[in-house]
């Protein structure tokens, strides 16, 4: 109730700017509140704050409050509050600069913690003086602190840990900011109190400490929120890449040629399977590397990077009134009969699919099962419609290649046009995006989940478009307020990260921080706060894995550094070298197996891959040749497989590139893997002979998803 009146008496005029600060000091005071209420009112006001500016999901996870400065009942309440995740720093520069002000104003009183009176529950220094200008420095062991959160969360309202170890009712002391000194006194507000003495009750006014507290809280808020919303404003393009994206190099874009350079080599050197990186940074690019054996003469694969894409088809629909974002799913689909029908799916709307709240039984496992299963269907939509609900629709994370699928059939539905057909004409011709390939069902409908196949600077310009909000050149192609929407957390996904439409927030990045996220290290990552786009392309690699090799590279984004042409000189080379193949290596001479299998067909028990046969062909040269018929495709997959080390390159799957290579690993035993290239996933075969037995075990490096098969030699 007190939260409430609270709600009403000042929150919306302190909003619409009716009210100041010195009024909402003057109603604290009047009106004092319990700490726990004071917390809940304060995060309440933080969203209210972030919504009202349109950056509510830019602030969760992004806002780092000062709570060094809270009582740990407050500081335990933020931390799991759903609002938005907060994590500790020293932000004594706010403070240093507010606390003058905020003392004049509301009247407080300061307090201080001398670091030589404390030990146990932290492991450092903690000083706050606000009354004298001065500021808070707050130093600590993490893994300390942490624990002592964890304390404080899993106790018992009423309980506090004591000195001892033990419990004690929270009355006895009354400022819940107590710490334990090294005599096992209690260290309470400016005087170190003895034990016996801490543990009687004792009346203390703390208006002056939650008034002082509250304020703290708020303008830290405010300030940042404030720097938040300017840092968005990205500076007006002064040309667009539509034909063409314009260079620069790093030194004048704040970076280090040379950082980049060992970056790039490092990265080829560690064997992460990476295939491009694209940094732009102010509209120009300054890295664009290519590493063997992908060269960026092809489209690749984005993998549930689609569902960025599809989920901005919805969004640009829904600007030109072609469905409601509210409307019920099973509205598009009229003429059908679907299973498991009941009242929690009839209130699946389109925005529940665009955010992955749709409640359908929807689990993530290895090699997407039921995505397996949706492709193998006769009727993928079919398929989809008739899955079993969880949940009501809304209130659970369920990340569902499914859910996105049905987004294709009903923009197919709504518009009249294919996904592909309808991007072409309202998202990728105004931006110059041409060469494209997105596969579809038996029945023609794109599929909505992933495949869809961009070369990396286009998809580049997809993060230039959401960076400038929406617009591209004099268009707004897709609305503001979508753009915005898609990057606000919808809902707490089920991992570190929030979820908005079709786009991923990351908690722990730069303020502002989000991504379209694929299998196996498909990216676009978009740092408005930097103006920079980072975009990859991968074979199977995270991107933790590259971020401490780029690191060192970024020196100031505020200002050029001077030029450096020698640096700029290494990093070319760095770029030429990891596009080459590696050196061949000498071949052995073929074993007696090699030539007793040579040109024979292995007959392949069923397996997940749908393989039927496979055969190899040796000749004494440095290549060999492969072939494997899969089930349901009328010609078998057939290539050269390099033996000395190098790929061979074949036409594969929609006739983009895949490489092979293999090597005997003993004499009975032969090793080679497949590249996708211009995909996500490189296959290992590993072919044990046993006579006419043959034991073939298969590892994809892309989601690490492996299986054996047992297969018969036949005569050829």
């Amino acid at each position: 109730m007190l939260v409430q009146l609270r709600r009403q008496c000042f929150l919306r005029p302190l909003l619409a700017g009716a009210i100041g600060l010195e009024d909402v000091c003057a109603f604290l005071q009047q009106a004092p509140c319990p700490l726990a209420d004071l917390a809940r009112m304060h995060l309440h006001l933080a969203c209210q704050l972030a919504q009202r500016l349109g950056l509510f999901g830019r602030l969760q996870g992004q806002l780092e409050l000062e709570l060094g400065a809270m009582p740990p009942a407050l500081l335990a309440h933020s931390l799991s509050s759903r609002c938005f995740a907060v994590r500790p720093f020293s932000a004594s520069h706010v403070v240093r600069f507010l606390g003058p002000i905020i003392v004049s104003r509301c009247r407080s009183q300061e307090l201080k913690r001398a670091p030589g009176q404390m030990t146990g529950i932290t492991a450092g220094t903690y000083h706050l003086g606000l009354g004298s200008g001065q500021g808070s420095q707050y130093s600590a062991n993490r893994k300390k602190r942490h624990r002592f959160l964890s304390a404080i969360a899993s106790h018992d309202p009423h309980t506090a840990p004591r000195c001892d170890g033990s419990d004690h009712p929270r009355e006895a002391v009354s400022l819940p900011h107590a710490l334990c000194t090294a005599d096992g006194s209690r260290h309470i507000g400016k005087g170190v109190v003895p034990m016996q003495e801490a543990m009687q009750p004792r009346k203390i006014d703390l208006r002056p400490l939650v008034v002082l507290l509250a304020l703290v809280v708020l303008f830290v808020l405010v300030v940042l929120l404030l720097r938040l919303r300017a840092a968005e404003q990205v500076a007006a393009p002064t040309y667009w890449p539509t034909t063409s994206w314009q260079s620069s190099t790093p030194e004048a874009q704040g970076l280090d040629s040379v950082k980049l350079a060992e970056g790039l080599l490092a990265m080829r050197e560690q064997g992460i399977d990476i295939h491009s990186l694209l940094l732009v940074r102010n509209g120009s690019v300054v890295v664009d590397a290519y590493f063997y054996p992908y060269d960026g003469s092809t489209v690749h694969d984005l993998a549930s990077e689609t569902k960025s894409i599809m989920t901005t088809l919805i969004g640009i629909a829904a600007d030109q009134g072609k469905l409601s974002l509210d409307a019920p799913m099973l509205s598009f689909f009229p003429d059908r009969t679907i299973a498991n029908r009941d009242a929690r799916k009839e209130r699946i709307t389109v925005r529940h699919l665009t955010s992955m709240s749709s409640g359908f039984d929807c689990t993530r496992a290895a090699n997407e099962p039921l995505t397996q299963e949706m492709l193998a269907a006769p009727d993928a939509v079919q398929f989809a419609l008739d899955r079993r609900m969880a949940s009501e629709p809304g209130t659970q994370f369920a990340y569902c290649n499914l859910g996105s699928h049905l987004l294709s059939a009903i923009l197919q539905q709504a518009t009249g046009m294919t996904a592909l057909d309808f991007a072409r004409q309202n998202l990728f011709e105004p931006l110059g995006i041409r060469d494209v390939m997105w596969p579809t069902d038996p029945q023609g409908v794109n599929r909505g989940w992933g495949d869809l196949h961009l070369h990396p600077r286009d998809m580049a310009k997809i993060g230039y478009l959401w960076l400038n909000k929406g617009r591209w050149e004099d268009k707004q192609v897709v609305s503001r307020e979508w753009v915005e929407n898609s990057v606000t957390a919808q809902i707490r996904s089920d991992g570190d990260d929030n979820y908005g439409y079709g786009w991923w927030l990351t908690m722990d990045g730069a303020p502002g921080e989000y991504r379209a996220d694929g299998r196996g290290g498909q990216y676009t990552i978009v740092l408005p706060t930097m103006n920079l786009i980072v975009e990859t392309t991968g074979g199977g690699f995270e991107g933790d894995e590259i971020g401490p090799l780029l690191g060192p590279a970024v020196v100031d984004m505020q200002k050029p550094l001077p030029a450096n042409p020698a640096g700029v000189a290494r990093l070319n080379a760095a770029l030429t070298a990891i596009a080459q193949p590696p050196a061949a290596q000498p071949v052995a001479p073929l074993p007696e197996t090699a030539r007793a299998i040579s040109g024979k067909t292995i007959v392949l028990e069923p397996n997940p891959m749908q393989m039927e046969t496979m055969r190899l062909d040796f000749n004494d040269s440095a290549e060999a040749l492969w072939q494997i018929t899969l089930a349901g495709r009328p010609a078998p997959l057939t290539g050269p497989v390099g033996l000395d080390g190098v790929y061979r390159l074949s036409p594969g799957d929609y006739g983009l590139p895949g490489g092979a290579r293999g090597a005997w690993a003993d004499a009975h035993t032969f090793v080679f893997e497949y590249d996708e290239i211009a995909s996500i996933d490189v296959y290992t075969f590993r072919l044990r002979f046993e006579q006419s037995r043959v034991v073939i075990d298969v590892q994809s490096r892309g989601d690490g998803v492996g299986f054996s098969v047992t297969g018969r030699l036949q005569s050829s």
